[in-house]
């Protein structure tokens, strides 16, 4: 035959527990980011089908946002924003989570640039999906980055 065939909640829940465990064939950093990716996408496709582990994806993917290394945390961050447009919406709990880390990137001291930009495209997608967060609210809490980060933000308005 072609070989085992398996549904996409096994092999979402694989991803996962992949993602969770030390010993996994997923080790290097390629490896996890190529899952993050992937996750993403698939939540991003299917989420509507899957909603328990497109939630669960979203979750590894905003506690992925604080990985130690920097690529893990850009895919996690564009993967995220893709997640969340398949989402259809999140729970509050997530989108605390959510809101705490992009948050801690924005502000972190030493942060690349391209990590920053790319959490705060991430904040279009989490207003969109979160039903109790207005955007108004999301600029109050993200404010704690840098002025200077926010050019495009603090220049007056060309009339």
């Amino acid at each position: 035959g072609r070989g085992v065939r398996q549904g996409m909640y096994n092999t979402v829940g694989l991803m996962l527990s992949w993602m969770s465990n030390k010993s996994s064939p997923a080790s290097s950093v390629a490896s996890k980011a190529a899952i993050l990716t992937l996750l993403g996408e698939l939540s991003h496709s299917h989420g509507p089908a899957m909603v328990a582990l497109c939630h669960d994806s979203i979750g590894l993917l905003t506690k992925s946002i604080r990985a130690p290394e920097i690529p893990l945390r850009i895919t996690a961050c564009t993967a995220l924003a893709s997640a969340l447009n398949g989402s259809g919406g999140i729970p509050a709990a997530i989108q605390q989570e959510a809101l705490k880390n992009v948050k801690h990137v924005i502000a972190e001291r030493g942060a690349p640039p391209e990590l920053r930009a790319v959490c705060v495209s991430c904040c279009v997608s989490l207003i969109t999906y979160s039903e109790a967060l207005w955007s108004s609210d999301m600029v109050e809490q993200v404010r704690g980055a840098p002025a200077s980060f926010f050019p495009a933000c603090t220049a007056p308005l060309a009339v």
